[in-house]
């Protein structure tokens, strides 16, 4: 998890908090609905992987099952969500749901490790979300691929 002085920067340009009303038609674990409401995301264009951070999308339904499209990366029209009742964070892509990270806290603090730290990354994904690279094609495993680590 990131330090209070992490998390400044990382939301430095401000934050994007979400209303009740717009989490109520998805059932979020109450620690990632409580993130999204008091602490929210990131409202940055300086982030790591080319990663945007949405505002209020509506919940989507790929495979039977329904994520909150909360950022993208490079496209919109590839999103990154959360997952309803784990709050895991998924790459969709072609109508398919690729696992990236347990939950937003470790989306969002392996995006910061990226940038200022990469050993670390690789020693916080090993310790602390194992499974982001259980899958030699997963987006984590892609990029420590391409940094060499």
């Amino acid at each position: 998890m990131l330090t209070i002085e992490q998390l400044q920067e990382l939301y430095s340009t401000g934050a994007h908090v979400f209303t009740e009303s717009h989490l109520a038609d998805i059932a979020l674990p109450a620690e990632t609905k409580i993130w999204l409401t008091d602490t929210g995301l990131p409202d940055s264009h300086q982030l790591a992987l080319d990663v945007r951070f949405l505002g209020e999308a509506a919940p989507v339904v790929i495979q039977n099952r329904k994520f909150l499209p909360i950022a993208y990366q490079w496209e919109i029209v590839h999103p990154i969500g959360l997952e309803e009742h784990t709050g895991a964070v998924y790459n969709i892509d072609n109508n398919e749901a690729v696992y990236i990270n347990k939950d937003i806290q470790s989306f969002l603090t392996l995006l910061y490790y990226y940038k200022h730290s990469p050993q670390q990354l690789e020693n916080y994904i090993k310790e602390e979300d194992p499974s982001a690279i259980e899958n030699q094609e997963s987006f984590w495993s892609l990029v420590l691929k391409k940094i060499n680590l």
